[in-house]
């Protein structure tokens, strides 16, 4: 995985050429977060899992 933070507009661009659905989400972190903030749909693949600043940010894909 590369270190940087991927923008909404490369993401975009990767879908129209891949033709893949990416799903992002951000939810809080730590010992205080839901255990549904850890939750992924179904079929989906992980590809990115960050978390800082008490939060954390998913990217995943079909």
């Amino acid at each position: 995985m590369g270190e940087h933070a991927s923008s909404l507009e490369l993401l975009q661009r990767l879908a129209q050429t891949l033709g893949l659905r990416f799903i992002v989400g951000v939810a809080p972190a730590g010992d205080g977060a839901p255990a549904s903030a850890a939750t992924t749909p179904a079929g989906v693949e992980i590809v990115e899992d960050v978390t800082a600043d008490g939060r954390r940010t998913l990217i995943a894909t079909e």
